[in-house]
């Protein structure tokens, strides 16, 4: 069954995202709230879709380019965020963000995304920036390194961990928390922003905030992770991810989050089909 795409997200970042639109629009902006979809591409909020499982996310299960690495990755999810484009020609509504930004040129647009949807739209990024009549005001509020040397350089906004000390709440919803608090501050929505007066806002906010200290845990090969992850399936099958992680990480050792999501889906799933050694 259809639905309109704003009913079909949920957490922490979607949340964080309607309340910052509704404070834009209750600023007295007209505001559009726009989704980068990996399993159908840019969608407005009421674009009416189906419910799917299918995402950028490195560590998912459900990520496009699942088996893939480095640059081989990046390249494949930019092939399919440019793919999901085609198939949806012709359409009532701009389906990149280049069409976006043709269609008014002259608007501000803010894209709160974590790395892997952002390098999976960066070429689609670009255009949209050549296109505009201020290209100062397309800002993306991400994480990660790697946009020094490119043409969105002056238009990334890169968060650090110093994001959570100052605002709390999960790593999920940092980007949009970002955003929300930056716009909150006193005149932010007065006038036209640009990149660098965000950027500049930011670095005012979180400069005397620690980094948090990250705490010496021991490394663990996939093999190790495995056999941790059995041995607690075996004593609760159903027990989560989440939770096991927490434990595994209670317990002085470390695994990136991503990595012990993909291995205990792994192992959940060989555990469902009677698969497992």
């Amino acid at each position: 069954m259809r639905v309109q795409a704003s009913h079909v997200y949920a957490g922490e970042h979607w949340k964080l995202v309607q309340d910052l639109t509704n404070q834009v629009r209750q600023a007295g902006w007209h505001a559009n709230l726009w989704i980068a979809s990996a399993g159908y591409g840019l969608l407005s909020e009421r674009t009416p879709i189906t419910p799917y499982s299918c995402t950028f996310s490195e560590g998912s299960p459900d990520q496009v380019s699942l088996g893939r690495q480095g640059d081989a990755r990046v390249g494949y999810n930019q092939a399919w965020w440019s793919a999901l484009a085609s198939v949806r020609q012709p359409s009532d509504e701009p389906t990149t963000l280049r069409g976006l930004a043709e269609d008014s040129p002259k608007a501000s647009y803010l894209f709160l995304c974590s790395p892997d949807y952002a390098k999976a739209m960066r070429e689609d990024l670009v255009m949209a920036l050549d296109v505009l009549r201020h290209p100062e005001r397309l800002t993306i509020i991400t994480s990660g390194a790697g946009w020094d040397h490119t043409p969105l350089r002056d238009n990334v906004l890169v968060i650090d961990a110093r994001t959570q000390s100052a605002w709390g709440g999960s790593m999920q919803g940092l980007h949009a928390r970002t955003a929300l608090n930056l716009l909150k501050q006193p005149g932010a929505l007065q006038t036209h922003f640009s990149t660098a007066d965000l950027r500049a806002q930011y670095e005012a906010l979180v400069a005397d905030t620690p980094k948090p200290e990250k705490l010496a845990r021991a490394r663990m090969t996939d093999e190790d992770v495995v056999s941790f992850i059995r041995a607690e399936l075996a004593k609760e099958p159903k027990a989560g991810w989440t939770g096991l992680l927490r434990a595994l990480r209670d317990g002085g050792r470390a695994c990136e989050q991503r990595r012990f999501r993909r291995l205990h889906s792994e192992i959940a799933e060989e555990i469902r089909s009677g698969t497992t050694p």
